[in-house]
């Protein structure tokens, strides 16, 4: 576990001196309109995965989405902001969290339910091996995001404001004076 949050730390410091994405176009939007970058891209991929949610919903489908939020996460550490990289641990990563937890409750919740069915009938309403590689899958996106959400929390405390914040912009209470 070492190797793996010395190299998050890492990933997350180029990110914070923004060097972590080195395009042309993304340092732009880093010095021009990050938060607009921000709020666009986090609901057009939320709207996006609701929809894919809505419409099948299959272990693919689930690990697309959690890649494409992962890609998502990795342009917010990169875009370096204060706003941009609480919105990857709070609104990714804590979220993340919490929705493969759910999806773990409501696997054990169907594989109580097709015992029970297979009691009364005889037959399963759904494929225990399914429901047991989902139980994993989710187990694992689980453990996954939460460890996400625990170093880049960790990281966000001890490291100094990203650039571009207002912690960083805004004069102290005392230098007013």
């Amino acid at each position: 576990m070492d190797a793996a949050t010395a190299a998050l730390d890492r990933t997350l410091s180029r990110g914070r001196d923004g060097d972590l994405i080195r395009w042309e176009w993304f340092l732009g939007v880093r010095e021009k309109n990050s938060d607009t970058f921000v709020f666009a891209t986090y609901f057009a991929l939320a709207a996006f995965s609701l929809v894919l949610s809505v419409s099948t919903q299959s272990m693919v489908v689930v690990l697309v989405e959690y890649v494409l939020w992962g890609f998502l996460a990795y342009l917010f550490i990169g875009l370096g902001t204060h706003m941009s990289q609480h919105w990857a641990m709070w609104g990714i990563g804590l979220v993340a969290t919490i929705i493969s937890l759910l999806s773990v409750w409501s696997v054990v919740w169907r594989l109580r339910a097709n015992r029970t069915l297979y009691a009364l009938v005889g037959e399963h309403l759904e494929s225990q091996a399914v429901l047991v590689s989902q139980l994993v899958l989710f187990l694992a996106l689980s453990a996954v995001s939460c460890y996400f959400t625990a170093m880049l929390f960790r990281f966000l405390i001890a490291a100094p404001a990203a650039v571009g914040s207002r912690a960083v912009d805004a004069p102290a209470a005392d230098q007013q004076r």
